[in-house]
């Protein structure tokens, strides 16, 4: 029926398609690990944080005054890092140049924080609710340097006295700024309505 080279072209044809498939992988995946592997990344020293005096908390109550719930800061765990952009700068296209240059470095703050909520008794029914935060990076002279407002949004499930919740990474990117536990603060803190 099928000669040796026939079985020998087909069985060449689906171990290279096979490589082709696993090697394209999802333009994500493929995205991320090109990008982790060609981007250069160096931790730095990350500036204190601190929560907002009397922004420590956030309530909310339903119609009739009576408690709702609380919301308060479970836990906060951060780290810096530099990272070299190759992206070039507008000037740099402009001019067709590659400089290599403090412009081309970005520094990130990445925060992962938890909320501890409890609810009150009153809760009757299942509810979608939310909650606004802010964090901002001042320097010593408490200028703002980044400014960032925040919603975080959850299902209240009446039958759950306290629980806590998780919020996604947070990354804020800022150009290259000396910052510092020394020269700069890190600021948390509830916006209540």
């Amino acid at each position: 029926m099928f000669s040796f080279l026939h079985k020998k072209i087909i069985f060449i044809f689906l171990i290279y398609s096979l490589f082709i498939i696993g090697g394209c992988g999802g333009s994500g995946t493929t995205a991320r690990v090109f990008n982790q592997i060609t981007t250069e990344r160096d931790e730095i020293e990350c500036p204190e944080i601190s929560i907002i005096k009397n922004l420590d908390s956030y309530s909310k109550k339903n119609r009739d005054g009576e408690l709702s719930y609380i919301v308060r800061f479970n836990s906060v765990s951060w780290e810096c890092f530099i990272e070299f952009s190759d992206q070039p700068s507008l000037l740099e296209t402009a001019l067709n140049e590659e400089a290599y240059s403090e412009d081309n470095f970005l520094i990130t703050i990445s925060m992962n924080l938890s909320f501890k909520i409890s609810t009150g008794e009153n809760i009757t029914t299942e509810s979608i609710e939310s909650f606004p935060y802010l964090i901002v990076l001042v320097d010593e002279k408490d200028n703002i340097i980044v400014k960032k407002k925040l919603d975080y949004s959850f299902k209240n499930i009446s039958v759950m006295d306290t629980f806590i919740l998780e919020e996604d990474k947070i990354n804020i990117r800022i150009p290259n700024i000396d910052i510092d536990e020394k020269n700069a603060r890190l600021l948390i803190g509830f916006i209540n309505r």
